[in-house]
């Protein structure tokens, strides 16, 4: 779970955390430095949680938020025995996709994700919840930066969609990144004050 938030939202989440671990589930917290892109964190996270081949992993980052609860994808996930799954969610807002990473489409394939679109392929905006088979590992050691310097969860993502093995859930009800920008934090927590989430 990539984190880049301050010491009291640390300690609340490793609270949480200590309570979750009963149920016999393994949660790592990576922190990103001031100015670390988030997409830095996941590859960091990945590689301090391998616990050698076999191993699927969700990746959660910690400021995306969605008002219904996420057990139908993984519940879609688990069936799907391998390849990854990522979540979708449908924005009426153009302008707010050009800032996100898009799917583009066809006949209910992914056929490629692009990271901040001028020109959008889709109205859906990529969440910031991903599932992977075990072939992650072998892919993310041959991860390279982008041109801005970065390791891209798209690119991750866009390796699965090459070898056709990307599916996807549309989510339902709302859905925000509190990390987007200050007003998407502001936006994000007005709406679970006012409505709640993981419902």
């Amino acid at each position: 779970m990539p984190l880049d938030h301050g010491v009291g939202t640390v300690r609340s989440l490793l609270r949480a955390i200590s309570r979750v671990s009963a149920w016999g589930l393994s949660i790592t917290l990576a922190i990103a430095a001031t100015g670390c892109k988030v997409t830095n964190a996941d590859v960091d996270t990945w590689k301090g949680t391998r616990k050698g081949p076999g191993k699927m992993v969700a990746v959660m980052l910690a400021d995306n938020i969605f008002e219904r609860s996420i057990r139908p994808a993984v519940e879609s996930f688990e069936g799907q025995h391998a390849g990854a799954r990522i979540v979708l969610a449908e924005l009426d807002d153009p302008q707010h996709l050009i800032h996100l990473g898009v799917p583009e489409l066809d006949n209910g394939r992914v056929r490629r994700i692009v990271e901040k679109p001028q020109t959008p392929p889709s109205p859906y905006a990529v969440t910031g919840l991903y599932f992977y088979d075990a072939a992650v590992w072998d892919f993310l050691p041959t991860l390279e930066p982008s041109a801005r310097g970065e390791l891209e969860i798209t690119d991750v993502n866009n390796w699965y969609v090459g070898r056709d093995a990307m599916e996807y859930d549309v989510v339902e009800g709302f859905w925000g990144d509190a990390g987007e920008s200050i007003d998407a934090y502001y936006e994000v927590n007005d709406y679970v004050r006012q409505n709640g989430a993981n419902k």
